[in-house]
């Protein structure tokens, strides 16, 4: 699932900083892997792999590699890149006269003390949908609040939606957010550099399909179905022993709006979720995406997805938002060696769908 990716790149960037801080050498070449120009984060991911044997670095790239010129590429060459990146060292010079490394770190304890806090992004609060006119009708009876009926009659309107053979005009708005929510005392300096990598993208760039016959208009073509959440199903099976609170509010036109919210699920490392996908795109993660590092005795929480819907008199969806909050937390590692313990990372997951039906 495509979520994944963006969830997995801030645990990876934190990752990597964490790894190459961990090991040694503080002398520094050249580092340049890719030879795009300029030492980041990419060349220092570019070596670990290598290290790790996941990729074979050769010729000049392997070379390169060897950013402290001792003949051997390891994990502190992939240190130095980042350090350098991070502008917390300069590259030394190899011939001998390159910094002392107490003096270093006390220049880095210095810069670290000196700079301040990065500001945070304050979380999304999902925009209201438009209050109603005061001469619209209103509801014609109680709301149900059925669990069980109200997640039947809900499953439908999704799947009627996702199937729908005629013309419709969808615009999909959606993105994440992620943030530290804790790391050792002992790492606060590279806070900063991982907010910097964080892919805090929501909310994107409106995207509109027209479909017809489910299929959408134009040169790319894509299916209504997959284009509707959750994109990874073909149909939406709710379960309602996964949710919380339902409640369906009927209007006097026909239409009406489901308002669901999702028992919160804690999974054992990179299990996905029972529930939770079942309705909406989750941040989902397998062992693969991390690698080389590993998930140590942690725990993936799905914090209770949101979800509001509004149907029209023909039970298709007019708007749909959906928000599912995310928290990692455990313990990190490379092979056998503990990196970091106690680290926590949070965000969530917004989606906000419009239809228009012609």
């Amino acid at each position: 699932m495509k979520k994944a990716i963006i969830f997995i790149s801030a645990f990876f960037a934190l990752l990597l900083l964490v790894f190459t801080h961990l090991t040694a050498s503080a002398a520094f070449s050249r580092g340049d892997v890719n030879n795009d120009g300029a030492l980041d984060a990419v060349d220092a991911r570019l070596i670990l792999r290598h290290v790790a044997k996941l990729d074979t670095l050769t010729g000049a790239a392997l070379k390169a590699a060897d950013a402290d010129g001792s003949g051997e590429v390891d994990a502190g060459d992939a240190r130095i890149v980042l350090r350098v990146t991070a502008k917390l060292q300069k590259l030394p010079d190899i011939s001998g006269d390159s910094e002392d490394a107490a003096t270093m770190e006390k220049e880095t304890e210095k810069k670290t003390a000196a700079k301040p806090e990065t500001t945070k992004r304050e979380p999304f609060v999902t925009r209201p949908r438009p209050t109603e006119a005061a001469t619209e009708p209103q509801s014609v009876a109680a709301p149900s609040t059925d669990i069980v009926k109200v997640v039947e009659k809900y499953n439908k309107a999704a799947n009627d939606t996702k199937n729908y053979m005629g013309k419709v005009k969808v615009t999909k708005l959606d993105g994440s957010y992620i943030e530290i929510t804790r790391m050792p005392t002992s790492y606060a300096w590279l806070k900063p550099i991982v907010y910097g990598l964080l892919p805090n993208d929501y909310p994107r760039a409106p995207e509109t399909r027209e479909f017809n016959k489910g299929k959408s208009l134009g040169i790319s073509r894509i299916s209504l179905n997959g284009f509707i959440p959750p994109e990874q199903l073909s149909a939406v099976n709710l379960g309602a022993a996964g949710v919380e609170s339902a409640k369906f509010t009927p209007k006097a036109n026909g239409s009406g709006t489901y308002d669901i919210i999702l028992k919160p699920e804690v999974m054992d490392g990179f299990a996905p979720p029972t529930y939770n996908g079942q309705a909406a795109e989750y941040l989902d993660i397998i062992d693969e995406d991390i690698e080389p590092f590993q998930f140590l005795d942690g725990t993936v929480a799905y914090a209770g997805t949101t979800i509001t819907v509004e149907v029209n008199k023909d039970g298709l969806m007019t708007k749909y938002y959906a928000t599912v909050p995310v928290v990692m937390k455990g313990n990190f590692g490379y092979g056998a060696q503990t990196l970091m313990e106690g680290c926590e990372l949070s965000g969530f997951w917004k989606s906000e769908l419009e239809f228009i039906y012609s």
